[in-house]
């Protein structure tokens, strides 16, 4: 009996010593459960100064500063994190910014998957460190109120390890779709541009896309072109190049003399100058930033000629004995004039409603404008120079002459004149011919300026016509179809069931511009699957990339002697955080923390096996 007691008591013991033992690993899992819940809340706090940081601008290593001062002012959830790990977090700011970035790419990657079509432009940058990036963007179409607009978004950055070639370039672009699962199919159009680029090298990219995507369109973007035609035609007359030159002098000699009346134009000449130095290896958009400083010279002309008069440096007298010419004040002035015509086209060109129907006629307006202001000298700054000169300024008689202006004793002389005029003339022709060089119609060109004769409703009904065997042709090569002829003839049925159809909109709902007709196309899609389709392609096509440079501000701004260390990687996460990423009350900091703990769980698998 006892021996069955004492079993019976020792298996008692054994019951309640069980139910200690379930107590204590409920307790155990419940503590674990509270500091899994405090680390959780801490990574998501760290998650948010990350963030905040990204959208800032504010540096990687001010971070930690950052969670210190959250601790400090009381952020409980940040104070359940234990110093240990705060710091493990703090050398993994990385791996935050990555996953934020994620949460970010997977909204505008689920639009692009979703969407029929997309565009690529890529654009070839050099940073603070003249290290060469490619900038890749996305271009889809999005429904917007009501409507469908145009949406850019940065897709990713590749740093180029060696000589910038066409394949090297390819396969990143193939590369980058392929991480980002997106169908390369499906790109209708391609930009490329970039001043390390020849235009060999972006034509052969284009060749090898072509290769692998039917019925993609490639386009130059048009405010490169206008800057490019201005380089070219200026760079081939020699005292536009020494011109050129003669301000960047001005410019080094007066930026550390403050002057009264000089301060405008020191800080014009200032920005002009951060572009890049020496100013003949500015970039290709230089003339359009010259265009300031010239006017900048032209209004504080007087003043800026005695400065330099009275520097007691040789350089100092020199450029002032070179701008006290007619011969520079002519072109000053003539400059001033044409200048700030193409200021206004170029412009134009990067307006966010520009399409592809307004291109010439803008373009043409422009070259006939400056036209007319040469050849009858009615520029504003050009008139004003003439009206201040002496009535017998020209005589013949005189082989040399001066006169005062702004008090100062200008050089002047037939040859003075004839070299100005000269100078002058031969800039605008050079202009003249390349711009209608450069936007001549490719074949890919003839394709666009056709779909816009479709969709554009200033174009009559007989133009419409002409092009429906441009844009048929363009719609069978994008088909699967094996009947091409019976394609063609169903394309152009529909084409001219769709123009009838614009025709007929009553005028409440006038149509005014391409955009509204696509739209119209859009929302009729059962009634014109391929007008509709075409008017995607239409919309989606990148006429102008110059709205991109907020991306090159952002990657200078990151990539300073603080930065010079940040990987290709956190250059793309920092831009996509900082240019994408909502209003920090808007971002979903939940999402970012699972990525993240995965990646960690992941990493750490890994290191194990």
């Amino acid at each position: 009996m006892s021996k069955k007691r004492s079993q019976f008591c020792k298996g008692v013991n054994s019951c309640t010593g069980g139910l200690h033992s379930t107590k204590k690993n409920t307790a155990e899992v419940k503590v674990q459960e509270e500091c899994f819940k405090k680390a959780e809340l801490a990574a998501i706090c760290i998650l948010r100064n990350v963030y905040f940081a990204a959208k800032e601008m504010i540096p990687n290593s001010s971070t930690e500063a950052l969670n210190e001062l959250c601790i400090l002012q009381g952020l409980t959830d940040l104070g359940g994190l234990h110093s240990d790990k705060l710091d493990s977090y703090d050398n993994s700011i990385e791996e935050f910014q990555q996953a934020i970035a994620e949460v970010t790419d997977e909204g505008i990657l689920k639009k692009a998957r979703s969407s029929n079509c997309f565009s690529i432009l890529i654009d070839e940058s050099e940073d603070c460190f003249m290290e060469p990036y490619l900038f890749m963007y996305l271009q889809i179409i999005e429904h917007v109120a009501g409507g469908y607009e145009p949406k850019t978004y940065f897709l990713a950055v590749k740093k180029l390890q060696e000589e910038v070639t066409a394949k090297k370039i390819t396969a990143e672009l193939v590369n980058v779709l392929k991480e980002k699962d997106l169908d390369m199919k499906q790109m209708c159009g391609f930009a490329i541009d970039g001043t390390a680029l020849t235009d060999e090298c972006k034509n052969s990219v284009v060749t090898q896309l072509k290769a692998q995507v039917p019925g993609l369109l490639s386009i130059h973007c048009i405010s490169h072109r206008l800057a490019l035609s201005i380089v070219s035609a200026a760079d081939t007359v020699p005292y536009l190049v020494k011109y050129q030159q003669t301000l960047n002098s001005v410019y080094k000699h007066c930026v550390g003399v403050p002057r009264d009346g000089l301060e405008a134009m020191q800080k014009v000449l200032r920005d002009t100058y951060k572009q890049s130095s020496p100013f003949k290896d500015i970039l290709p958009s230089r003339w359009l930033i010259v265009r300031a400083s010239v006017e900048a010279v032209i209004r504080n002309f007087g003043k800026l000629v005695s400065v330099l008069q009275n520097s007691q440096s040789a350089t100092g007298v020199g450029l002032a004995k070179t701008m006290c010419t007619y011969k520079f004040l002519h072109c000053s002035h003539f400059l001033a004039d044409i200048l700030h015509q193409l200021y206004i086209l170029c412009k134009s060109y990067q307006t966010s409603n520009v399409d592809f129907s307004i291109v010439h006629p803008l373009l043409k307006s422009t070259v006939t404008t400056i036209n007319k202001l040469s050849a009858e000298s009615t520029g504003e700054m050009l008139k004003n120079l003439l009206a201040a000169l002496p009535a017998n300024m020209w005589d013949e008689s005189l082989s040399e002459s001066s006169f005062m202006f702004q008090n100062h004793r200008i050089k002047a002389g037939r040859q003075q004149r004839s070299e100005a005029e000269s100078t002058c003339r031969t800039f605008l022709e050079n202009l003249t011919r390349d711009l209608k060089a450069r936007f001549s119609e490719s074949k890919d060109a003839a394709t666009m300026t056709a779909m816009t004769a479709i969709f554009d409703p200033a174009h009559a009904s007989d133009s419409k016509n002409r092009h429906i065997q441009t844009v048929t042709d363009y719609l069978s090569s994008l088909s699967d179809d094996s009947d091409k002829d019976e394609f063609e003839m169903s394309c152009k049925q529909e084409l001219v069931s769709f123009m009838n159809f614009v025709e007929s909109q009553p005028g409440v709902h006038a149509l005014t511009s391409s955009k509204d007709v696509c739209e119209l196309a859009l929302k009729q899609k059962l009634m014109f699957p391929v007008v509709s389709s075409l008017a995607e392609r239409y919309l989606v096509l990148p006429i102008s990339t110059a709205d991109l440079v907020g991306t090159f501000c952002r990657q200078h701004m990151l990539r300073t002697k603080l930065g010079n260390s940040l990987t290709t990687k956190s250059l793309e996460n920092l831009i996509k955080i900082s240019i994408h990423g909502p209003p920090i009350k808007e971002f979903n900091f939940i999402a970012a923390y699972s990525k993240w703990a995965s990646s960690r769980a992941n990493r750490a698998q890994q290191q194990k096996s």
